[in-house]
């Protein structure tokens, strides 16, 4: 424990062993360009580390940050492994991106972390595999954001938020052409200007403001009243619960010649 130690280069050191800088609380500048491996409690109680570089890092051992004062990390890509309590207690870490290759995310990994404002995956590898209460007490006082990627089949969010013992802004979901009920489609000429009836399908609440046009050969028609088959097109702002949705064919508006 060398409490006055404030920076130190290691530009040959590989290996940085279990509790190397444990307590070293002035400790705030270190370069280790070439360490791959961190051990148990390297980093713990850092508290003036607020940064570290740890791009050819591929194991980093349990609570190795924990209690630190790491305001930023980048997770290097060869980590698949964030262990238990890695950065449990890092009250002033303000955001973190989980890396695609990450498998594993241990118990309590993210424990207290109340600065933690975002949390990003960037791929579902892990989505089977987090541990209990690895968020737990983050975004208590504000919910932080939460991004998971396209094709998530892990455990998402309930519906307050919550989430490994982490509070957060519910996702916002994307609509699809199944989102939509198309009715009164199919008509009769009789010289007056026709519209189908679009609604959200059921269960769809809190999407933006919806806004239906009609096109032939894409060209938009105002108000459809020849007889004809007229495409419907739909967008949708960005709502409380939904992302927006870009104007896209859903549907087809026949008006059929009077016999």
């Amino acid at each position: 424990m060398c409490t006055s130690l404030q920076s130190i280069a290691m530009p040959k050191v590989t290996t940085i062993g279990a509790n190397a800088f444990h307590q070293c609380g002035n400790l705030s500048s270190i370069e280790m360009p070439n360490v791959t491996t961190i051990g148990n409690k390297a980093f713990k109680m850092c508290a003036a580390l607020s940064s570290i570089e740890l791009s050819k890092v591929t194991t980093i051992g349990e609570e190795a940050f924990q209690q630190s004062g790491l305001q930023s990390v980048t997770i290097p890509d060869g980590v698949t492994k964030i262990e238990s309590t890695t950065f449990y207690e890092c009250v002033s870490l303000q955001s973190i991106t989980i890396p695609a290759g990450i498998t594993e995310i241990g118990s309590a990994a993210f424990y207290d972390c109340f600065g933690l404002t975002s949390v990003t995956f960037l791929g579902n590898a892990c989505q089977n595999a987090i541990g209990q209460y690895a968020f737990n007490n983050v975004g208590k006082t504000t919910p932080a954001t939460l991004v998971l990627p396209d094709g998530w089949t892990g455990t998402k969010p309930a519906q307050d938020g919550s989430w490994y013992g982490g509070y957060f802004t519910k996702p916002k979901g994307n609509l699809t052409a199944e989102s939509f009920v198309v009715s009164d489609n199919n008509v009769i000429y009789n010289g007056e200007a026709k519209a189908a009836t679009v609604e959200f399908a059921d269960g769809v609440i809190g999407a933006g403001e919806m806004t239906v046009t009609y096109k032939q050969s894409d060209a938009v028609i105002a108000s459809p009243i020849s007889a004809g088959e007229y495409d419907i097109y739909v967008a949708v702002a960005e709502g409380d619960s939904y992302n927006a949705f870009e104007a896209a064919k859903i549907s087809t508006l026949t008006i059929a010649k009077a016999t």
